[in-house]
Formats: C-alpha cells, sequence, structure tokens
C-alpha cells in the first residue's frame, strides 16, 4: 500500500464523491467497510475498498430508502473523481480554508 494510504483500514471515516444522482460530484462522509488485500498489487496500492456512504437522502438519490448506499470496489483518488475515496483534511487546515468563518 503506497504511503499516502497510510493508516487506512476498516472502520476509517473517509469522504466519498458521489457518482451520479442529484447531486453528482458532490461529497459525502464514508466508513470503509471492507479493504480488498487479496487483489492484484496495483488495486491494493490504488485503496481497493467497499463504503458505506452517508447520503442526503432523497435529496441524492430520489427513490433511496434510506440514509445510507454501499459503494463496492471504490478506489482512492487525490483528484476526488466521482466514484472516488479521498480523506479528510485535518482540523487545522479546514480552520484555514474557513478563514474568516472561523475568526
Amino acid at each position: 500500500m503506497s504511503q499516502k494510504l497510510t493508516g487506512i483500514t476498516e472502520g476509517t471515516h473517509v469522504l466519498y464523491v458521489l457518482p451520479d444522482g442529484r447531486n453528482k460530484g458532490e461529497i459525502r462522509p464514508a466508513i470503509i467497510v471492507k479493504l480488498w488485500r487479496d487483489v492484484s498489487p496495483e488495486l491494493i496500492a490504488q485503496g481497493y475498498s467497499n463504503l458505506i456512504v452517508f447520503i442526503d437522502g432523497t435529496n441524492d438519490y430520489p427513490d433511496a430508502d434510506g440514509h445510507t448506499v454501499w459503494a463496492t470496489s471504490k478506489v482512492y483518488s487525490e483528484d476526488k473523481e466521482p466514484g472516488t475515496w479521498h480523506r479528510r483534511l485535518a482540523v487545522g487546515a479546514i480552520a484555514v480554508g474557513l478563514g474568516s468563518i472561523v475568526n
């Protein structure tokens, strides 16, 4: 596994980019429920995982019958492409990003 994925395991909180629906491209919180370890080295290096994604109910998917979806066989992407996951920002980075809201 690459250095950028150090510490990632089942139960890790990540962010998932919606691949479709009303809010395609928006980010939702997710938890890794399975980190694939028995696949090719290339997929392991990409953080190949199954996620439970917390959606904004019918605002994201009109036919949703709950507030989670199962996203299977997803990979890590620093570019935050639809259908991929990435790590959460550190608290300090969020505070800097918010600027005047924090002050």
